[in-house]
């Protein structure tokens, strides 16, 4: 929920979302899947924020995750630059390794912003950008 309100997710009240014991996804108001009830851009908040989660639980209670988070062009859904900003702010944060493939919109003020203040590693290959995390 923290992630959620951080990332600035609005489409349902935050105090009607919880993890589902059922099928264990986030849910609101009891069974409605985020999935299915979120606009597409808080679909990305959404997702982000519990891929996160499930590492930073499993981080805190010694569980398997393997420690390796991947996104697929989280700002294809018109997700605002602030927010996917900190959405890297809080991958760069993390142990885990991160690698996110976003064009940006093709715009280099959108990479720019949307990177500004987060430490990763950049890949660059003919015509595309890549980013990947600093090493801690």
């Amino acid at each position: 929920i923290s992630l959620l309100k951080k990332f600035e997710y609005g489409s349902k009240p935050l105090a009607d979302i919880r993890i589902s014991q059922e099928k264990l996804i986030p849910v609101a108001e009891g069974y409605y899947s985020l999935k299915f009830d979120s606009s597409a851009s808080d679909l990305v908040r959404a997702i982000a924020a519990y891929s996160i989660s499930l590492y930073k639980v499993s981080s805190q209670y010694g569980g398997n995750h393997p420690g390796f988070l991947m996104f697929d062009e989280p700002g294809n859904q018109e997700t605002a630059v602030a927010d996917l900003r900190e959405i890297f702010m809080e991958l760069s944060h993390q142990k885990s390794q991160s690698i996110i493939f976003a064009s940006f919109k093709q715009s280099d003020t959108d990479f720019q912003e949307s990177t500004k203040g987060v430490q990763f590693n950049l890949i660059k290959a003919p015509g595309k950008k890549f980013i990947r995390k600093v090493a801690s």
